[in-house]
């Protein structure tokens, strides 16, 4: 009988060849055909807690949507009501609304022209009727701020709607939009454009005129926001 010959073991060098071959294959195959963002998920998932961390980071986000719709809610109109004629009397620092209490309508609710021009507040209520004074009441003062460097001045009321405290080193120009920054009202809305501006004597302040973006004569319908 033939004799058996016994197959030589392979040299330890070439072993380890073999063995760097396989390794670089497999480091090559998932670096080209498997995404990072794959490999990163996988590692993810398989660190401790990851589905935790993953849960608390979903309600983190539901919970500032949840905020964000709160916010819309509580600057945004949520009904519209009538205005009773104000003729002949011709008050501009009051308006009667055709809607009170049994209409969802509240003291101190905004009271605005569409949704995102100033008119005033609810200043009483009955059943069905409601007063809201107007930004027009020589008494109406307010935190405002003015035009797109946002400067900070002090709106008060009247047949002129004025601005003061306005400092000198600021510049303040003809068209200039100014909305509320007062706390008790929804910010950014609208109170008027400047109509002049001037150096307010014996201050170091300017003084501003504005223009209303609406007559009280013209007003229908107003908006009534639960601020």
């Amino acid at each position: 009988m033939p004799k058996k010959t016994r197959s030589k073991p392979w040299p330890i060098g070439i072993l380890v060849l073999v063995l760097i071959l396989i390794l670089f294959g497999q480091w090559y195959f998932l670096g080209k055909f498997v995404p990072v963002y794959s490999l990163q998920k996988l590692e993810n998932v398989l660190t401790p807690n990851f589905a935790l961390k993953q849960q608390i980071s979903e309600l983190q986000k539901e919970n500032e949507n949840l905020r964000v719709q709160i916010f819309d809610q509580s600057v945004s109109p949520t009904s519209t009501v009538p205005v009773y004629s104000s003729y002949p009397f011709n008050n501009n620092q009051y308006i009667v609304l055709a809607a009170g209490s049994r209409q969802g309508v509240g003291v101190g609710d905004v009271v605005t022209y569409g949704s995102k021009i100033l008119v005033g507040k609810v200043t009483s209520v009955s059943a069905n009727e409601s007063v809201a004074e107007t930004i027009f009441n020589p008494n109406w003062e307010m935190s405002v701020r003015i035009g797109s460097q946002q400067i900070n001045s002090l709106f008060r009321g009247g047949i002129e709607l004025d601005i003061t405290l306005i400092p000198q080193n600021l510049s303040v120009n003809v068209g200039d939009l100014v909305v509320t920054a007062n706390q008790g009202l929804p910010y950014g809305l609208e109170v008027g454009r400047v109509q002049s501006v001037a150096a307010d004597i014996g201050t170091p302040y300017q003084r501003a005129i504005l223009e209303a973006p609406f007559k009280l004569d013209d007003l229908r319908n107003v908006s009534i926001v639960h601020f």
